[in-house]
């Protein structure tokens, strides 16, 4: 299910009740089951089958960009505008990883079967574990790699941490003493410095002093979040002014078009004979 809010628009069949939606994208494999539901359109009625998207895109970022690219396609006044001149403001929300704490000795490997990929030391689950690090770095390391060099490039925050221990990132772990320490931690996580992918070793290391702001040495995660905030609300005026400027431009028809460049002509033609 990776249907915008536009298509629902137009395709009544992909308008599906929020709360499909959430029980969708929280079914994730292994934890919790498959989710089965339908939605009567106007076109009869279509059957969903739905796991959590974190399976294919744990990290939405590229898939969130795609869609903005498909928006922009969808209006004339942006359809053929590059991507380089295109900004775009992107906050991608980690959350944690214990991949810097939990390290697997697989010795020999050869003893290493199903049940170990499934049920591995500490009650982790070492394939569900890789897949979901791999995943989201991959999509941090293309993003980051795509929007180098573009007006993007100061305006995408990735805020991630991977020291985690791996009771703390538990999908099943639930409970109101570990919850109260998730959100300690996302408070710490906030006055810390901000981060990026190192692409050779896949932790996430603080920025160079090169990629700051001019002034800011101590470049936190709480300091890049206002800073972009104020990022987005200049975009959107801008957009909005465009937008302005746009609808108030006369619009002509390719007849009244044709028309008034036979006029251009004409004067032109004149202003020829009168210099000559």
């Amino acid at each position: 299910m990776m249907d915008d809010l536009a298509q629902a628009k137009v395709d009544d069949s992909k308008d599906c009740l929020l709360a499909d939606v959430c029980i969708s994208t929280s079914a994730a494999p292994y934890y919790l089951p498959p989710y089965h539901f339908e939605v009567k359109s106007t076109k009869g009625t279509k059957i969903y089958n739905t796991v959590d998207g974190g399976v294919a895109a744990n990290n939405p970022t590229l898939l969130a960009i795609r869609e903005a690219t498909q928006e922009m396609g969808r209006t004339s006044s942006s359809s053929n505008r590059a991507i380089d001149d295109v900004t775009f403001v992107i906050l991608s929300l980690g959350t944690g990883s214990a991949k810097g704490a939990l390290k697997f000795d697989v010795e020999d490997g050869k003893s290493w079967g199903l049940v170990n990929w499934f049920l591995g030391p500490g009650d982790s689950t070492p394939l569900i574990d890789v897949f979901e690090s791999a995943l989201s770095d991959m999509a941090d390391i293309y993003t980051s790699m795509f929007l180098h060099g573009t007006q993007s490039n100061d305006t995408y925050l990735r805020i991630q941490i991977d020291g985690l221990k791996y009771e703390d990132t538990r999908t099943d772990n639930a409970t109101e003493k570990n919850l109260s320490n998730l959100v300690h931690i996302a408070n710490d996580l906030l006055k810390r410095p901000v981060s990026s992918v190192n692409f050779e070793t896949g932790f996430y290391e603080p920025i160079t002093d090169k990629r700051k702001p001019v002034g800011k040495a101590d470049w936190t995660n709480e300091m890049a979040l206002v800073e972009l905030a104020k990022r987005l609300s200049d975009q959107r005026k801008l957009r909005q002014k465009q937008k302005a400027c746009a609808e108030e431009m006369p619009i002509f028809s390719s007849v009244e078009a044709l028309s008034l460049l036979e006029t251009f002509k004409e004067i032109i033609s004149r202003l020829l004979a009168l210099i000559l």
